[in-house]
């Protein structure tokens, strides 16, 4: 297997609390052959309504409590569009202790996110020419100049700790989306309070697969092959 196979697994077997030895890893060809090897190590455990539904019902009823009792918040609220900026990190921690679930991260909005990730790449190449300039060259001038390069980095990692207040925007476009993220990031927790059944198995691998190798869910057949079809190494 290849290092992008391996890291698959590993985190597969993180996620649902299971392990997969070398040897059936091996014989897993295509999607359909890991969601059946992930399957069959989930069968002793039993369903207990939809994970899906769990969590969504669980996040709903926190929302009404908490900030929204009037508002009608169903599968295609946009999260963004209901919680108010103001105090959102505040209620968003709230939140997290009211359902008892893992929340995705806050991230910066546009266009401070582009801005901060240009900004971030424009600092790691000027300090790469820099070193490139002071390695190939013998002129000690360079050197204060790498010496700056390292320091505007430094700035930056401090500067990403200082903007977290900034990081409001919630990532998932709709509660559905959201869902998605709080089961794959509270899989484990789920799967051992309340079973699992296989449209959430199949749901969480494909999210795995298309974080890993940044492929649609449309390529993600059951017959496509890992290496073949999905370029899996």
């Amino acid at each position: 297997m290849g290092l992008d196979s391996v890291e698959i697994i590993m985190e597969i077997e993180q996620t649902f609390g299971i392990a997969i030895p070398d040897a059936e890893a091996e014989k897993i060809i295509t999607v359909g052959d890991l969601l059946q090897v992930v399957q069959s190590k989930l069968q002793h455990q039993s369903v207990d309504g939809c994970l899906h539904q769990i969590v969504f019902f669980r996040l709903r009823k926190a929302l009404k409590e908490q900030l929204f009792s009037e508002a009608h918040i169903s599968l295609e609220t946009d999260l963004n569009a209901l919680m108010p900026k103001a105090g959102r990190r505040l209620a968003y921690e709230q939140l997290k202790a009211t359902t008892r679930f893992e929340l995705p991260a806050l991230q910066l909005p546009n266009p401070y996110k582009s801005w901060f990730r240009y900004a971030v790449l424009a600092t790691l190449l000027f300090n790469a020419a820099l070193l490139a300039i002071w390695i190939f060259s013998d002129d000690s001038k360079y050197q204060s100049w790498y010496y700056t390069g390292i320091g505007v980095i430094l700035f930056m990692l401090v500067l990403n700790v200082l903007i977290t207040t900034f990081k409001t925007c919630i990532p998932a476009k709709s509660i559905r989306l959201f869902v998605q993220d709080i089961i794959q990031l509270n899989s484990g927790m789920l799967i051992q309070s309340h079973g699992i059944n296989q449209q959430a198995v199949t749901e969480i691998v494909y999210t795995i697969l298309m974080d890993k190798i940044g492929c649609s869910k449309e390529e993600l057949a059951p017959e496509a092959k890992l290496v073949d079809d999905l370029g899996i190494n």
